[in-house]
């Protein structure tokens, strides 16, 4: 039987780039198991690490930046393969 492998909340906090307190928050919160060591410290296994991992991959991130549009209508690229547009996204204006 092999033993599971448990970490420090500060160590699974910079693995998962965030604080500490979020991960309290999170365990008070139900989305995160933790199992306390006889000195009481917060520990969370590798097996629940990743599988907050792989929750956290699965989220989608939205990146607002406002451009001018006189840039826009001198049909700059900057490095990408089409001009860019305004008021759309590529995929008809929706998210």
């Amino acid at each position: 039987m092999e033993t599971e492998e448990f970490l420090a909340i500060g160590k699974v906090a910079k693995l998962l780039g965030v604080t500490p307190q979020a991960i309290r928050r999170w365990q008070k919160e139900g989305k995160i198991q933790e199992t306390r060591s006889p000195t009481d410290r917060r520990l969370y296994s590798v097996r629940e690490v990743k599988r907050i991992m792989g929750v956290r991959t699965q989220e989608q991130v939205v990146i607002y930046a406002r451009v001018s549009s006189a840039i826009l209508l001198a049909g700059q690229t900057f490095g990408f393969e089409k001009p860019l547009t305004f008021g759309t996204n590529g995929r008809n204006g929706k998210l």
